[in-house]
């Protein structure tokens, strides 16, 4: 049996298979798209990186979960609130903007609260995050 005759045989006897294959190459290759400037301009020596990491992968799921793709179920609006809450804890981590207080001890408080509202909503309610 040729190859060409194998891969007929095959595309016949699989086109689920198939159409599963190429669905997931072309989400591989939108996933590249979507994160390669993040990973290009990614750097180990900081914390900060960390968070924008998180903060886009935060965003592309509520992008996700906006779309009209997702069926509903009871809890979506609630959990798509919760990633909501998450990238924000990690927008403001981001943006470190809390020396804006004046005072040091405030900064640290402020920021450290943000750190755990991040940390105790990813801890709560992670694995809830499915479609």
């Amino acid at each position: 049996m040729s190859v060409k005759q194998i891969v007929v045989k095959n595309k016949k006897q699989n086109p689920i298979k198939n159409w599963i294959r190429r669905r997931s190459f072309v989400r591989g290759i939108q996933s590249l798209i979507a994160w390669f400037v993040i990973i290009w301009q990614d750097r180990q020596w900081d914390y900060g990186f960390v968070f924008i990491l998180l903060e886009k992968k935060l965003t592309l799921m509520e992008k996700h979960w906006e779309s009209e793709n997702l069926c509903n179920y009871v809890g979506e609006e609630r959990d798509l609130s919760y990633i909501k809450v998450a990238k924000g804890a990690c927008k403001r981590l981001i943006k470190d903007d809390y020396w804006k207080s004046r005072d040091f001890t405030e900064e640290a408080q402020l920021k450290q609260k943000d750190l755990d509202l991040l940390c105790d909503t990813l801890k709560n309610h992670l694995f809830d995050w499915w479609d």
